[in-house]
């Protein structure tokens, strides 16, 4: 009797998507946003990629691509705020579905009162210094418990700093400023549960002392303020 060989077939695990918002995860209302989501390695075919939301069963939508998926969300509103994921399964036998990516919160503005926006020191500061961004809630303070305040800065295409509290108010530090980190910040807050921030605050100009200072932030400002004006609307500055 002839031996019998037996070619096994190993299976490693599948890549770990990834997912990004474009033009951003903080919008305003009526903003067009599409979700990518990809992985880094092609496996060679084609793959069914699809969009999860939290608190809905099954999937949002699916797209069949070889590497990344785009998925649109036109004028975004209310329903449209939450928390998004996605994950992709392979069009073959046997038909593996990957992990899901991290989850990406959509937050979508002018839903609440604008917090408050200050700054612990002066507006002019010296190039390699620290200078830290206060942002508070209004008063009387809204009816949710856990708060994600966001920092956001003019050409930025995703906020700055986010940092998650069940406080009314937090500190933004900017250490080691450099040249790049001249212009104008603002800040929103949003209920964690819903992702519905609250209105785009006052802005803070930040300028830096010294001749290279002032000429780096003089040559930049003008960019930013068109590039904000675009993204949040004329009234954000």
């Amino acid at each position: 009797m002839q031996p019998t060989s037996v070619a096994l077939l190993c299976l490693g695990p599948l890549e770990r998507p990834q997912i990004l918002a474009k033009p951003s995860y903080v919008v305003v209302p009526g903003t067009n946003v599409s979700l990518h989501c990809w992985i880094m390695q092609s496996p060679g075919w084609d793959l069914t990629f699809i969009l999860l939301k939290e608190g809905m069963t099954g999937y949002h939508s699916k797209r069949k691509a070889e590497r990344e998926a785009e998925f649109s969300l036109p004028s975004v509103g209310n329903n449209s705020a939450g928390s998004y994921s996605c994950a992709y399964f392979e069009n073959r036998n046997p038909k593996r579905k990957s992990q899901a990516s991290k989850t990406l919160d959509l937050v979508v503005t002018g839903f609440f009162p604008k917090p408050s926006f200050s700054v612990y020191h002066y507006h002019e500061v010296a190039l390699g210094r620290n200078v830290t961004l206060l942002c508070s809630l209004p008063q009387p303070r809204p009816f949710f418990e856990i708060i994600v305040f966001i920092l956001l800065k003019t050409r930025s295409p995703e906020p700055i700093q986010s940092i998650q509290t069940e406080k009314p108010e937090v500190e933004f530090p900017l250490q080691s400023l450099r040249v790049q980190d001249a212009g104008y910040y603002t800040c929103i807050y949003y209920e964690k549960t819903l992702r519905r921030g609250s209105y785009i605050s006052e802005s803070l100009n930040i300028c830096l002392t010294g001749e290279r200072g002032y000429w780096a932030q003089s040559r930049i400002q003008k960019r930013e303020i068109r590039s904000y004006k675009k993204r949040f609307g004329r009234e954000a500055l």
